[in-house]
This record gives structure tokens, C-alpha cells and sequence, in this order.
């Protein structure tokens, strides 16, 4: 418990300065400012094994493009991720990815570690969670509706944390995982489930990440991207993003207060979590 306080009271002092760009960078909107011109980005990435970097040698995921694509297109403005967990050797690389979790145990088993995040007031959220729920599905078949409803809780969490945040939730690319045969199901589902919080007014939208892994070209064992399918899924963000700026979503984040106490700050998190 004293380990994630610290970590709740230093991470914000966190900001990336220089990353050495392991992986290229499209040119085309370099310094063009077409994501959020001059606004902060205070990210939170929650997911599985694919958000902590699993297939890439380095474990640097999505994140680590997704950040160089970032810095390239808008230099002048802090970009930095938040987390309670570290995977990769980039600078900046906290995240909320636990390897071997459904979207299931995601909405449930971490809830306490997810809000200290999201204490932090990220002003964008990414997800790609129900990989791990297709394995769940077998022998006897679920609802495959019930794995998008629990990537639904992870959204609701989000949003109830930080209202003004903005979501984007990945369907899921492409992998031998067992009981694959499931993943155009639980895609349809998050869809759905995103199309809802949109109709009820939240900063939510979904980006369709399944033609990564088709061919196998992406991943490096047959369930995870390699480096250039964690490219792939970076552009995905990137271009989401664009996106959702385009609409006015991605605003500055909030200012946290921690309060006079580590005590207190503890307090203000078991409020969010319900557990008081």
C-alpha cells in the first residue's frame, strides 16, 4: 500500500524529457499540432499483456511509438503516461497493463491500483482488453456481450474518476489465442457499449484494431504484436486522436490536490473505489 502512495505522490513529477526514437516516425504530420495543439497529455494506458509490451524485446508496447508520434507532431507541450506499473525501456513507462487479465478480472481484481491512476486525472484513457476473455469463453461458450459489458465497467470507472476525460477503446487486434473464433463477437460488443456511453454524453469512441494480426506479420509468437504490429496499433491511437480533437475532446488535465496527508490522499481513492 505505502509503495503505490509513493508512487501516487512522485509520479506526476514524472514528465518525459528525451527518448531515443527506436521506432520510425510518419513525416507527414510532423510539427503540424493535429492532436490537441498546446494541450498537456496526461495518459493512462489499461489493458493486458499488449498494453505491458509482451512480443516487443524492449516492452515498450504501443506506448513508446505512440509517444514519438506524438512529440513529433506538437514539440512544444509536455507528453507523459501514468500508471502504477513499469514495463519497457523508454523513460516514461508507466502503464495499467496486467499480462494474463480479461477484461473481467481488469474491471474487478485491480480496481483499487486503476483509481490511483485515475486519482491522477488523466485527460486520455486508452483500452484494449477482452483478448484474455476469448480464452475464458471455453470449453462452454459465454456471452460474448459480457466481456464488452466488463470493458463497459472499465469506461465507467474512467469517466466517473475524471468526467471531462477522454476514452478511446480499442477492438481488439487478431491472435491464435485460444477461442479466437470469439474476438468479431466480443469486437461487436464494444462497439455497442461505446456507441451507448457516447449516446450518454461521454468523451468515448472506439478504433477497430483487428486487421493487426491477421496474417500473422504482426505478432511475434502468435498473440502478441511484435514491434511493428505495436507500430500499427500506435498509428490506430494516433489517428484516433486526431480525431477525437478534432471534435474539441482532449482538453488540459485537471489539477490533482493530494491533500495535507498521505492519509488523506488514501481517503480521497477508497472514496472513488466505494470502500469506506
Amino acid at each position: 500500500m505505502s509503495s503505490i502512495l509513493g508512487l501516487l505522490c512522485s509520479v506526476l513529477g514524472t514528465i518525459s524529457s528525451s527518448l531515443c526514437p527506436d521506432y520510425a516516425v510518419d513525416s507527414s504530420s510532423q510539427g503540424a499540432c493535429t492532436v490537441a495543439r498546446d494541450v498537456p497529455l496526461r495518459m493512462l494506458a489499461i489493458g493486458d499483456s499488449i498494453t505491458a509490451g509482451w512480443g516487443d524485446p524492449e516492452q515498450n508496447s504501443y506506448r513508446l511509438p505512440l509517444w514519438n508520434r506524438l512529440e513529433a507532431d506538437c514539440k512544444e507541450r509536455p507528453i507523459f503516461f501514468i500508471g502504477t506499473r513499469d514495463s519497457g525501456s523508454m523513460s516514461d513507462n508507466l502503464h495499467e497493463g496486467y499480462p494474463g487479465y480479461s477484461a473481467a478480472k481488469l474491471a474487478t481484481d485491480i480496481e483499487y491500483d486503476l483509481y490511483v491512476s485515475l486519482y491522477l486525472k488523466p485527460n486520455v484513457v486508452f483500452i484494449h482488453a477482452g483478448t484474455n476473455d476469448c480464452n475464458d469463453m471455453l470449453p462452454q461458450p459465454k456471452s460474448a456481450e459480457a466481456a464488452a459489458s466488463n470493458v463497459g465497467k472499465l469506461i465507467d470507472m474512467a469517466v466517473n474518476a475524471v468526467p471531462n476525460v477522454t476514452v478511446l477503446v480499442a477492438q481488439i487486434i487478431t491472435s491464435d489465442v485460444p477461442g479466437k473464433e470469439f474476438m468479431p463477437m466480443i469486437n461487436r460488443g464494444i462497439r455497442e457499449v461505446v456507441a451507448a456511453k457516447g449516446d450518454a454524453g461521454f468523451k468515448v469512441m472506439t478504433i477497430d484494431m483487428s486487421r493487426i494480426g491477421v496474417d500473422g506479420t504482426d505478432l511475434a509468437d502468435g498473440l502478441h504484436p511484435n514491434p511493428q504490429g505495436y507500430r500499427k496499433m500506435a498509428n490506430l491511437w494516433f489517428e484516433v486522436m486526431q480525431v477525437a480533437s478534432s471534435k474539441g475532446w482532449i482538453t488540459p488535465p485537471a489539477d490533482v490536490t493530494f491533500g495535507s496527508s498521505r492519509r488523506s490522499v488514501r481517503g480521497q481513492i477508497e472514496q472513488l473505489v466505494g470502500r469506506q
